[in-house]
């Protein structure tokens, strides 16, 4: 995991060493097990929720499911944004830095993606640091708007997150919301969304930072 750059993004990645570079599932088992045992947790608070059972069996068998390209947390993107490159997200970004990737909570929306909350030891651009863990129907992006919706200060759980408890190793919190739309995907209509969080420490991954830049910027 990493802190890449794409267009001049900076961020986090799970990485095993180099031999992993040619390896296509990296942790991939072990981010399935993450997933299945916390929505196992919220099928223990919601047992009629049959929408929520099938999703556990479609991510242990990755029905219309799948990884995404690389597991990373986003600490800057720069987006053509050239401005961006002075600032000190930028200028004090260092590569091959190791330190843990730890995942404190899950976001789930059925057949559609699973999100886990973190809290990276180096300063993100990114208000609700985050990383994607699994795609169905929406695009990795849709996490953005996603812990947007549902952590911002006019979202329904804005107030818990500015406490601290989606960070606190003893809190446990699940809970299931429905959210109106989602523009910034193009969703109109609304979806169920999964907030899961057990009492425990977060899951860790050895990780490294990495810069990666996709396409060249013209300044």
């Amino acid at each position: 995991f990493f802190f890449q750059a794409e267009d001049g993004i900076r961020d986090f990645c799970l990485s095993r060493g180099l031999g992993d570079v040619y390896k296509r599932q990296p942790f991939h088992g072990e981010i399935t097990n993450f997933i299945i045992e916390h929505l196992e947790a919220a099928l223990a608070v919601y047992p009629d929720d049959m929408t929520l059972a099938r999703s556990i069996h479609d991510v242990a068998g990755r029905r219309n499911l799948r990884m995404p390209p690389t597991f990373h947390i986003t600490a800057l993107f720069l987006g053509g944004d050239a401005s961006k490159m002075q600032s000190s997200l930028f200028t004090n970004f260092r590569e091959g830095v190791e330190m843990p990737v730890e995942l404190f909570a899950l976001v789930f929306v059925p057949d559609c993606i699973a999100t886990a909350i973190c809290f990276p030891p180096i300063p993100t651009e990114n208000v609700f640091p985050h990383m994607t863990l699994i795609l169905g129907a929406w695009p990795p992006k849709a996490s953005n708007a996603l812990l947007t919706a549902l952590f911002s200060k006019s979202g329904p759980l804005g107030l818990e997150f500015a406490q601290g408890v989606f960070r606190d190793a003893n809190q446990r919190h699940i809970s299931a919301h429905e959210i109106d739309s989602l523009p910034a995907i193009g969703r109109s209509s609304p979806f169920v969304a999964y907030v899961i969080k057990r009492p425990r420490p977060p899951f860790t991954l050895p990780g490294v930072t990495r810069a990666i830049y996709l396409s060249l910027i013209h300044i």
